[in-house]
């Protein structure tokens, strides 16, 4: 079955069953953990609303144990999404430079002296 699939693939990759993986989407409210669009989840269950498809996030660079580098469910898609942004960018200390640089971006300090 499809839920059994799901849990076999869940414990193999990241050290949690599919229970502890619906408990996840239930405390982020079947939100992104990063946008909060409504996430939407297939694993052989009905009732799971409405959304963008939900993506299993996790720590790449953990590799003792696989279940501590879980961090949380996020939006997924081929081309966009959080977890493929996030996934490309995963390095905490550019991050805080990116967000740095949007908060006070050097162009603004020359025009406001001109």
């Amino acid at each position: 079955c499809r839920m059994c699939v799901k849990n076999k693939s869940l414990q193999r990759n990241y050290g949690i069953s599919v229970e502890e993986y619906l408990e996840l989407w239930k405390l982020q409210n079947g939100q992104c953990a990063v946008c909060q669009k409504a996430l939407e989840i297939h694993i052989g269950q009905q009732g799971f609303g409405r959304g963008t498809r939900a993506e299993l996030d996790h720590d790449h660079a953990m590799k003792k144990d696989k279940r501590f580098s879980v961090r949380g469910i996020l939006c997924g898609g081929r081309w966009s999404g959080c977890n493929r942004k996030l996934g490309r960018h995963d390095n905490l200390a550019w991050l805080k430079k990116v967000i740095a640089y949007l908060e006070d971006p050097p162009a603004r300090k020359l025009f406001r002296r001109l």
